[in-house]
């Protein structure tokens, strides 16, 4: 028995799975808080998707109006030039981390110290601060470095932080013992101690242009280096700032009752001595290691007169011509 099969090569119709069509849906446009004159709808699919479709109001009817790719456009465009922004703004903040070396950080804020912790065997590190970098660089009298401490640590307690101090410095002010004190209190007590310290700082006339307020401001309150507020390393720049700021710790070392370190000495003008009273600072370390003295009058012939010498017969003739300037008597 034979069978024949006839098969043909006639493609069968193809069958759409897929075929597009057009909805209308009703959605809410919301007012742009980045761009005023637009809106935007935004429709929410089920496979998570989003579409967002963006009008603005016609000029004419003031209908709506489709500007998809007007927003689309104006949306990348701000995009790439934020991106650009932050570009430049990271090269900038690169080139200034560059020109900061290692160096200059230790020659502005001092070397990176490591203090013991409550763990045993755990140590932190930490910046030595502005006026410990000063008077490690033998820059401050320990008068000075104390004055500029006991006000650092004064401003600690009125900002709330409780914390001891770390050297075993006796306490400024005394305590009830038969009367606890709160923190409000010290906090209260710091607070006049301050204030007493800024009112009788801010009443220095400024030295060469120098405000010794703002000096102590900078260094000791903000803990800044000086030569961020000099904006300088010349040395007759850094002179005046470091005058001003060894005025200022001076000033505030009388009000905290930390004794007097001035000097008398004696100007003979005109066959009459004249009193010169003066204080001897440290100018940094000698060629031996030793700090350098130098130093710096507070008041002559009772009259305040601030200079500062490398020695005292550069200041004794200074305080003559002073004087021949004034035309004080027996000239």
């Amino acid at each position: 028995m034979k069978t024949n099969s006839m098969i043909s090569n006639k493609p069968a119709p193809s069958v759409a799975f897929v075929l597009p069509v057009t909805l209308t849906v009703d959605a809410m446009a919301k007012r742009r808080t980045d761009l005023p004159d637009y809106w935007t709808a935004e429709l929410g699919l089920a496979d998570g998707k989003v579409i967002r479709r963006h009008f603005r109001k016609s000029e004419e009817d003031g209908e709506l109006e489709d500007v998809t790719d007007l927003v689309t456009d104006l949306l990348l465009d701000r995009a790439r030039s934020m991106k650009t922004a932050e570009r430049s703004r990271q090269a900038e903040q690169v080139g200034r981390v560059g020109v900061v070396t290692p160096e200059r950080l230790r020659r502005d804020r001092g070397e990176i110290v490591e203090e013991g912790t409550m763990r045993a065997g755990q140590m932190r590190a930490r910046a030595v601060s502005s006026l410990d970098t000063l008077n490690q660089r033998k820059l401050l009298t320990m008068r000075q470095h104390e004055a500029g401490d006991r006000l650092a640590q004064d401003i600690k307690v009125m900002s709330g932080a409780k914390e001891s101090r770390d050297d075993a410095a006796p306490p400024i002010g005394s305590i009830s013992p038969d009367a606890g004190r709160c923190w409000e209190d010290f906090a209260v007590s710091a607070s006049r101690r301050f204030q007493a310290a800024r009112d009788a700082v801010q009443q220095l006339p400024a030295f060469e242009g120098v405000i010794p307020w703002s000096v102590i401001e900078h260094v000791v309150i903000r803990d800044g280096a000086i030569t961020e507020l000099s904006a300088s390393h010349a040395r007759s720049v850094m002179r005046r700032y470091k005058a001003a700021l060894r005025m200022g710790l001076d000033r505030i070392a009388d009000t905290y009752g930390l004794g007097d370190n001035v000097l008398f000495g004696r100007v003979l003008h005109a066959g009459i001595p004249r009193e010169l009273l003066y204080r001897e600072d440290r100018d940094g370390p000698d060629q031996n290691g030793e700090a350098r003295i130098i130093v710096r009058s507070v008041t002559l012939n009772g009259a305040p007169w601030v200079a500062v010498f490398d020695t005292w017969n550069e200041l004794y003739d200074a305080a003559r011509k002073h004087l021949r300037a004034l035309g004080a008597p027996g000239a």
